[in-house]
């Protein structure tokens, strides 16, 4: 017996198809209510029963989007327990919002926003898409805005209400009590040319893969979250950040639980940032982990891959970013006065290229086993800071520079330092700090000014320089040519199967 195709989705079980509903692949109609209604349809079908509760088991369902523009004018509202799937275009489309009649197979699938959407007068909030639940997957979909728009702006997609700017008729949550979006995977899908490509409200146990960011003002926002569970936690694999403004924004609100695993930040212009956490007043708690991620700009003229500047509940921050590279641009890590320092930060295994990190206002942070190649560290109004293992070659100043009072009780471990124009200066204030260096190699001046410094195991000093009044420098078994030339009132200088000198 054969069968007699009725639609483009097959009788037994096959995908809906949104063609089916009338969705225009063309891009010469108004696709928006067919998709909808097509949405609707495919959740329909995942109710399976009902218990005496009221209760509904659910089998995921699989909506389809064949290659093709498709133009919406409004938000539509993705439904839980639904594949969202569309086509991987086989070419890199270099002018998403060109005329449809330019459109081929080749751009895959994509739903491109009309102007209509973005009506800052009237809701929906320029919102593509909104997910007001989990456990959904969104798979090979390009999304293109209008162009990052003022205003109220252009979204992506939003997961989740922070409450207050919810797209109008649609709920919440579907259970009314305000729960997170979870169980989100969203794989080889691009955002185009919006204010923001996701606006993050209440996301949690989300995956994102291949993912890609394009040309957006801010490619990730994480806006303040007033619904319970107040956590947003989000895993990112692979995913290119390219061409924004913000790569990521973290303001004032919840917990943010944040991983990212490889993938790369990409500034093409200048006055950007990766990473920025930037608020006041309400601070965020911060659980950040980068791993592998190549971080780039084109300009040098007011950018950082990290911009960390604000208010923080100090105890509980935890910042860690591994075998990353970075290249150009700073790396700010400071706090609002009269604010908590910001704290328990470390950079591990990384390599700096052109790429200084600034310091100011934090404590026990660590830069361990970096390569700095024309790059160097600042440290200012900062303590038990570690900087240990690190090779800092070619740097045309002071490779670690230490400024102003309250810098006390920083550790320089194992460094060493290679054709800087200066290694290490600590500059002269009222206050004494403690600065403990051990086995570090090829510094060329003893910095001593201002400061109670202890050394070990220093190699190849070419001078004490003239030590402040007060100062003491113990160095067992360094090599010193010219220990003291002219040491200041009470100083003294000692090195072990040597002599003290001083006066």
């Amino acid at each position: 017996m054969s069968l007699t195709k009725v639609s483009y989705s097959m009788i037994n079980g096959s995908p809906f198809n949104i063609l089916d509903f009338g969705a225009d692949p063309t891009g010469q109609t108004d696709s928006t209510t067919a998709i909808q209604n097509a949405i609707t349809a495919a959740s329909a079908a995942n109710a399976i029963g009902s218990s005496t509760t009221g209760s509904t088991g659910n089998a995921r369902t699989t909506l389809f989007f064949p290659a093709g523009v498709y133009v919406i004018s409004s938000t539509l509202a993705f439904s839980p327990f639904v594949n969202y799937v569309g086509v991987r275009a086989t070419t890199v489309d270099s002018t998403p919002n060109a005329p449809t009649s330019s459109y081929t197979s080749s751009r895959g699938t994509i739903l491109r926003a009309t102007t209509a959407i973005y009506n800052a007068s009237t809701n929906p909030y320029g919102t593509l898409v909104y997910v007001a639940t989990g456990d959904i997957t969104i798979r090979d979909m390009q999304f293109v805005g209008t162009g990052q728009l003022t205003g109220n702006g252009s979204t992506g997609i939003q997961w989740g209400s922070s409450g207050g700017s919810a797209v109008t008729g649609i709920s919440y949550e579907t259970d009314g009590t305000g729960q997170n979006v979870s169980g989100v995977e969203m794989s080889g899908c691009t955002f185009y040319t919006f204010t923001k490509g996701f606006l993050c409200c209440a996301l949690n146990d989300a995956y994102f893969y291949q993912t890609r960011f394009e040309t957006n003002t801010t490619d990730i926002n994480w806006s303040l979250n007033t619904v319970v569970p107040i956590s947003q936690q989000a895993q990112f694999y692979g995913c290119v950040f390219f061409g924004h403004a913000i790569g990521m924004a973290f303001g004032v609100g919840p917990t943010y639980e944040v991983n990212v695993f490889g993938g790369m930040f990409v500034g093409t212009t200048t006055n950007v940032q990766h990473i920025s956490v930037v608020n006041s007043g309400s601070a965020p708690t911060l659980s950040l982990i980068f791993e592998g991620v190549n971080f780039s700009f084109t300009s040098n003229t007011n950018t950082h891959h990290f911009y960390i500047a604000g208010y923080y509940v100090g105890a509980t921050n935890t910042l860690q970013v591994s075998n990353c590279r970075f290249s150009g641009g700073d790396i700010v890590i400071s706090k609002a006065s009269g604010a908590t320092l910001f704290t328990r930060w470390q950079f591990n295994n990384c390599t700096y290229i052109q790429t200084n990190i600034v310091i100011n206002l934090s404590q026990f942070g660590q830069i361990k086993g970096g390569v700095f190649l024309l790059s160097g560290i600042t440290i200012t109004t900062s303590t038990n800071l570690l900087i240990r293992d690190c090779v800092l070659q070619g740097f045309a100043g002071n490779a670690i520079s230490v400024g102003n009072a309250n810098c006390g009780n920083n550790q320089f471990i194992n460094n060493t330092f290679l054709s800087n124009s200066g290694d290490i200066a600590i500059f002269d204030d009222s206050t004494n700090d403690t600065i403990f260096m051990e086995n570090n190699i090829g510094i060329t001046v003893i910095p001593t000014r201002g400061k109670t410094i202890d050394y070990v195991n220093n190699i190849a000093f070419a001078s004490l320089g003239t030590p402040a009044n007060g100062s003491i420098i113990y160095c067992p078994n360094g090599t010193i040519a010219n220990p003291v030339a002219t040491g200041g009132t009470g100083c003294i200088a000692k090195r072990l199967n040597g002599v003290w000198v001083g006066n």
